[in-house]
């Protein structure tokens, strides 16, 4: 009984504790049982011009987006010292990486400050940059691939980072709160494009967020998946948003 005890004891003590592990240094998170879990946060706002939702005929388009150009480039100037630090930011807000997503990545304050939109834009930042660390601190412990064996979990999104795509925007087409401002749902059209080809992919994705209540920041706990306004599989058939298993680069772990 004892052994009972002790066992369901170490049980819950991994749904209230979150180890969360940076490149730069090691945060532990106690939260309350069953609530959400925050740590990561962080977009800009969008400077793409919001999608508006139309009949569903339109997500089964077959229309094509042009290649990327080969001349593309995914700095604004970075000659010179403190080039790096012009980095754009994966998300397409215009700003640079280190100003928008990235201040999220290695801030654990900014990510309580940020909103349901910049953790949306952040977790999809997190893919293009290999951050495997905050897209399982900004997890919500309910969702489906919350995994308590942390190593196990990281590696299993390494895995998944998408290294044959280039991200090269989050359009966010709209955020909601509920009423008593503890939930929220962010609808964003992200792009992806297929480094070998240069062909382009997107997909909707309506994510569902819950705040933390010890330090208030957002979790992000499932989405539901749509062809996007004109998009198209890789293969070049139309996309089906019922064939969708869910899973999508910003919001969904492995």
């Amino acid at each position: 009984m004892w052994r009972e005890s002790r066992a369901f004891g170490c049980h819950m003590l991994w749904w209230g504790m979150a180890l969360f592990f940076t490149t730069e240094w090691c945060s532990v998170v106690l939260v309350d049982s069953f609530q959400p879990v925050h740590w990561n946060d962080g977009f800009s706002n969008s400077l793409c011009k919001p999608y508006t939702r139309q009949s569903t005929a339109l997500f089964a388009g077959t229309k094509k987006k042009k290649k990327r150009s080969s001349g593309s480039s995914d700095t604004k100037n970075s000659s010179g010292f403190g080039g790096a630090a012009m980095e754009s930011c994966p998300c397409g807000s215009g700003e640079t990486y280190a100003s928008c997503c990235g201040k999220l990545h290695r801030d654990v304050n900014t990510y309580r400050m940020a909103t349901p939109e910049q953790v949306v834009r952040a977790r999809y930042s997190a893919y293009a940059k290999k951050q495997p660390e905050f897209l399982m601190a900004s997890t919500h412990p309910l969702n489906k691939n919350f995994d308590t064996d942390l190593k196990r979990w990281k590696n299993s999104i390494k895995e998944n980072m998408y290294d044959n795509f280039d991200m090269p925007k989050c359009c966010i087409v709209q955020e909601s709160l509920g009423p008593d401002d503890n939930e929220a749902t962010v609808q964003f059209i992200a792009e992806m494009i297929l480094r070998e080809t240069g062909e382009v992919t997107s997909f909707m994705e309506t994510s569902t967020f819950e705040r933390a209540k010890t330090h208030g920041a957002w979790l992000y706990k499932d989405g539901v998946i749509e062809a996007a306004p004109g998009s198209e599989t890789l293969d070049g058939s139309a996309s089906d948003a019922d064939s969708s298993d869910g899973k999508s680069p910003s919001m969904e772990e492995k």
